[in-house]
């Protein structure tokens, strides 16, 4: 039993070793700086849709700041009223929808419309 046992810790052990040595020489993610550093202000419920990163408060209250693949940001649309969101979600039409946590509501905004 003994022996069966350290066998096993053995094959382990190379099993272990040849896997890890595999995947050390492969760098499967690498992250990158896409924005200026502190260029926005906070991030508060970031979504994803048509290669655009869309997030709650650009650099203020009461906004939605877009980030496109090169990096480039900006205000996309302010909110009406008191709302603040402080989370998006896409649907398949591209309709864009916000978590608001000062009138709690959700709002569905498609063209910069909100």
């Amino acid at each position: 039993m003994l022996l069966s046992y350290c066998r096993f810790c053995l094959s382990f052990s190379v099993l272990a070793l040849v896997t890890t040595s595999l995947f050390a020489a492969e760098k499967l993610f690498v992250a990158e700086p896409l924005t200026a550093e502190k260029g926005f202000g906070r991030i508060e419920g970031p979504a994803w849709m048509q290669l655009e990163i869309s997030r709650c408060k650009f650099q203020e209250q009461q906004t939605i700041g877009k980030t496109t693949p090169t990096g480039e940001t900006s205000i996309f649309l302010r909110l009406k009223g008191e709302s603040v969101g402080n989370g998006i979600r896409f649907d398949k039409s591209g309709n864009m929808f916000i978590a608001d946590y000062v009138v709690p509501s959700l709002s569905r905004c498609a063209d910069a419309e909100c």
